[in-house]
């Protein structure tokens, strides 16, 4: 039967400034019927639809963001917080209406969408099978660069999925775990540190979504917040929309939540991983340095596994994925190096283990207008 297929009750209408390009645009989530995933419509260019498609992802502006390419060069950019405000509160099915080419930033979190979404409710309406991942999969990435001519440090980035150990399905059942670890190196004005959340496909826990997750913002260190301004780039974001660390913490604003930059991390992944699309991903996937272009990396690894049966170790060569999936298989993935490596189960927890540290305070009830980047016009 596999898990539940959700929408929402009543159509989500928000309208504000974009992050990267600063235009005002009107957006309109409606719902969907069951199996249909995520569809974006430019309304501004005729109704044109983009699937919310791991086919169609590429990192756009330094992979500083997800953007989606359909037919007629159509994009539609930095969807990675609507998704994972979706994905968050259990929304598999919605459709989404765009005035322009990019969503609405508020805040740059995902918590104003995340909040609307509940308010409008959220019904199931189906079922949608299960992918479970059976192997273990590594892709490592090139060391991250931050904005030229500053250097983020800490090495290589990677991303990891695997199979859960029985341990971690009796706790979870049908689940995609979420793990980062954030780690700019020694002396990073960021600290090291770790942020784990839990997908529940059978019961989504939306209202913990919205005051853990959804409410870390898009950051970056002050030097690359300096540079980014004396290029011109987002003159029209406001102190306090983005968090900006410099050597003696938070700049302009307090972080939300402990490790904030972390959570933010796997708010990205959450999303990016949504773009999978079809069957509910189930397994367990760790970030270490790695960002948008991993993520959409291991959304097509696993969509193409997902799609040729391969799970088991089989085969690849579908959708640009070179090299043989068999058991500690190399090859090379739209230039990042992938190692499939034979699971064992059984362990624990694995690498990603140790405590996430508690939440500090709540995300206040829907209905208001979060942050000056936008004006939520409520459900209905």
């Amino acid at each position: 039967m596999g898990v539940p297929t959700r929408t929402i009750e009543r159509a989500v209408r928000v309208s504000g400034l974009t992050l990267f390009s600063g235009a005002a645009v009107r957006m309109t989530i409606e719902p969907a019927e069951s199996g249909s995933g995520v569809v974006f419509v430019r309304e501004d260019l005729g109704g044109v639809r983009v699937p919310a498609r791991w086919d169609l992802a590429t990192g756009g502006a330094g992979q500083r963001h997800t953007v989606l390419t359909g037919d007629g060069a159509a994009r539609i950019e930095t969807v990675e917080h609507v998704m994972s405000a979706l994905a968050g509160t259990g929304v598999s099915d919605a459709v989404i209406r765009l005035s322009g080419a990019e969503t609405p930033m508020f805040d740059a979190s995902a918590a104003p969408i995340a909040a609307l979404l509940i308010e409008a409710g959220i019904v199931q309406t189906g079922w949608r099978a299960v992918m479970p991942i059976v192997n273990h999969l590594r892709i490592e990435g090139e060391r991250s660069a931050g904005v030229e001519g500053v250097g983020v440090g800490g090495g290589a980035g990677e991303i990891q999925a695997r199979g859960m150990t029985e341990e971690e399905f009796a706790e979870f059942g049908q689940a995609l775990v979420c793990e980062y670890e954030l780690d700019y190196g020694p002396g990073a004005v960021i600290s090291k540190q770790r942020a784990r959340w839990v997908v529940s496909h059978q019961r989504p826990d939306a209202e913990g979504y919205l005051e853990e997750i959804a409410p870390a913002r898009t950051f970056c260190t002050l030097a690359e917040a300096e540079q980014m301004r004396a290029r011109g780039m987002f003159a029209h974001v406001e102190e306090g929309q983005t968090l900006v660390i410099g050597a003696e913490g938070a700049v302009g604003s307090a972080e939300r939540l402990p490790q904030e930059p972390a959570r933010h991390k796997v708010l990205d992944m959450i999303g990016d991983l949504a773009l999978v699309g079809g069957p509910a991903v189930c397994g367990v996937v760790k970030g270490v340095r790695s960002g948008h272009a991993l993520n959409i990396k291991l959304a097509q690894l696993l969509a193409v596994i997902g799609a040729s049966g391969a799970g088991g170790g089989g085969g690849g060569g579908r959708g640009g994925v070179a090299g043989g999936l068999g058991g500690g298989g190399g090859g090379r993935v739209g230039g990042g190096v992938l190692w499939v490596v034979g699971w064992e189960g059984g362990g624990g927890r694995g690498a990603g283990g140790g405590g996430w540290g508690g939440v500090a305070g709540r995300w206040h009830g829907a209905g208001s207008t979060r942050g000056r980047g936008g004006q939520l016009v409520g459900a209905g």
